[in-house]
């Protein structure tokens, strides 16, 4: 069901890399889900959009360095084509159960804003 899934309670650095290395390709290769990764501080925040593009909020210059050292570029404006499509692949239909199934995620209807 569309919508906002939060986990339940603050996840380690080890359960976020955990997460994120066994929904690799999904993540990656389906437009489904925006993931975004908070610090239980609110200091920092990473949101990786099903766009394939990647939003960092907090300090900067240490994402800047993550960024080169995984050769990727930070840019100032993004252009993303009009109309444009966001693919499902039925091969991944499975790994969507699994992650929903991976935590009681609290649940939160979409906002409108959400959409896009």
């Amino acid at each position: 069901m569309a919508g906002r899934y939060q986990s339940p309670e603050p996840l380690d650095a080890d359960h976020v890399q955990s997460f994120l290395n066994r929904f690799r390709r999904f993540l990656e290769e389906d437009g489904r889900h925006s993931l975004w990764i908070a610090s239980t501080d609110s200091s920092s925040m990473v949101v990786y959009d099903r766009h394939d593009i990647i939003y960092a909020y907090g300090d900067l210059e240490k994402f800047k360095q993550v960024l080169s050292r995984h050769s990727l570029e930070e840019r100032d404006s993004l252009k993303l084509p009009v109309p444009h499509i966001h693919r499902y692949h039925a091969a991944y239909d499975e790994l969507e159960d699994e992650i929903l199934s991976s935590y009681d995620w609290i649940f939160s209807v979409l906002r409108n804003s959400d959409e896009g």
